[in-house]
């Protein structure tokens, strides 16, 4: 059975193949803020990937008549995806793209030997790259337009030797247009592809891609277009991703904290760019702390916090640190009296599937190693107070969320080990509960609750703790 994993490199590639740049696919930082915490394949992509391997070992040149592939579920870089051809009968196809056994991509479609095919003209040249457009809820309904045909062979056949070799052309670049739509054009930035049903035997006479809305549900952001181009009619499903969770801001947070409550503290809040550790971060600084905040990646958006405290009236810097590197030496670091650590990956469901050990591991290298040599490393600097939050999942025990459970629980297990080894140490590993954060944005409307009460209730009975031993 087949397998692929695709870098960022292999993405970049079939960018610019496709005029796709869309940063959920090629951008890191920006990607990590979506609801799927880190830069997915383009559907099209493993579409193409599928076709491909599935062309390997043919001679004639196909023609597709009908196609239909569903994107169930986003393909991160560096996961694998397993080629499993389902089913194949008079010439009529089913591959299904599985990741962790699960289906990621279903792809169907019946095809013909090559039959002559009207004249267009298709550039080989690439598509000029542009920003995706932005496009509000309003405007949207009436979106329509049309989009011109590129198929530049050289970079296409790097990416996809069978399918640049065998597949009709035209349909190759019809393929490309159709990622290029969803995520420059229509829903654009902030799309997800989730759909493409394509029929090849009817002809339009067109030179190139026609697409309009056809419907917008706003409750759910899924938007409906329909398409048409050379000999081709079709549907696209596709929807609006939520955008990026936005925390209280400090000088709101001020209102809620005491100026004096943390002056006592320096205070490192590592994984302070975001989410609980931002909210966290802006408390201890507005309760008087002088907060080191750490980032890994999105320098930009720590940068933003801190320049939000300063200009607030708080404390605060900057430290990049990778928790995933060996021990840190903490040059220009003023040594912490207090670790708050909140580095987390994104944290996944496990579905259906088996145990994964490969998503248990990467739990543990945050939740477990990287904590531990953060730790062990600062005690060496005299720092004693370690604040480590934990997750009432361990509690409530969801079937999906076993892989992080049993890491949220090793990290707990280490802090008791901690806490015999360091008679000295305060540690305090609170249960926290959901919040919303960008780890618990959905295109399913939910009330999460605000995390700067939890959060604030938290940080004030770490120092009732420390405070009554």
């Amino acid at each position: 059975m087949p397998k692929r994993t695709f870098s960022l490199a292999n993405q970049i590639a079939f960018a610019e193949l496709s005029g796709d740049n869309n940063p959920l696919h090629v951008d890191p930082v920006v990607a990590r803020r979506t609801l799927f915490g880190q830069p997915v394949v383009h559907g099209v992509h493993s579409l193409m990937w599928a076709l491909d391997q599935w062309l390997e070992g043919r001679s004639g040149i196909v023609r597709l008549q009908h196609l239909q592939a569903v994107f169930l579920k986003p393909v991160g870089l560096n996961q694998e995806i397993r080629f499993n051809l389902v089913s194949e009968h008079y010439q009529r196809v089913r591959i299904d793209l599985l990741k962790d056994d699960e289906v990621a991509v279903r792809l169907v479609f019946e095809w013909s030997d090559c039959e002559p095919f009207q004249s267009v003209d298709v550039s080989s040249g690439t598509p000029q790259l542009q920003p995706p457009d932005l496009i509000s809820k309003e405007a949207i309904q009436s979106c329509s337009g049309f989009l011109d045909l590129y198929l530049n062979t050289e970079i296409a056949h790097q990416l996809f030797p069978n399918l640049t070799r065998l597949l009709n052309p035209i349909q190759a670049a019809v393929l490309l247009g159709m990622t290029r739509l969803v995520g420059v054009k229509c829903p654009g930035l902030d799309s997800i592809f989730s759909e493409l049903k394509l029929n090849f035997s009817d002809g339009t006479g067109l030179q190139n891609i026609k697409y309009g809305v056809s419907e917008f549900d706003e409750r759910y952001g899924l938007v409906l277009l329909t398409v048409a181009a050379p000999s081709l009619s079709g549907t696209i499903k596709a929807f609006i991703r939520p955008q990026p969770q936005t925390q209280p801001s400090f000088l709101d947070l001020k209102q809620l904290v005491g100026n004096k409550a943390f002056a006592s503290q320096r205070a490192l809040v590592v994984g302070g760019s975001r989410g609980l550790g931002e909210v966290a971060a802006k408390l201890l600084a507005a309760g008087g702390a002088e907060v080191q905040l750490t980032y890994r990646m999105g320098k930009a958006d720590a940068q933003k916090i801190v320049y939000e405290i300063l200009t607030g009236g708080g404390r605060a810097s900057l430290y990049e640190l990778d928790i995933l590197q060996p021990q840190p030496d903490w040059a220009g670091l003023t040594t912490p009296t207090h670790l708050y650590y909140f580095a987390s990956p994104y944290i996944s469901a496990s579905g259906k599937r088996n145990f994964s050990p490969a998503l248990f591991s990467n739990f543990c290298n945050f939740y477990v190693n990287g904590f531990a040599g953060v730790v062990e490393s600062l005690l060496k600097h005299g720092m004693q107070n370690v604040f480590y939050p934990s997750t009432v999942f361990i509690d409530e025990k969801p079937s999906n969320f076993l892989e992080y459970i049993l890491a949220k629980n090793a990290g707990e297990a280490l802090c008791q080990a901690f806490g015999k080894k360091y008679p000295g140490m305060n540690l305090y590993c609170p249960r926290l509960p959901k919040m919303a954060t960008d780890q618990t944005v959905s295109l399913h409307p939910i009330q999460n609750p605000s995390p700067a009460p939890i959060i604030l209730t938290a940080l004030q009975n770490f120092s009732d703790f420390i405070g009554s031993k």
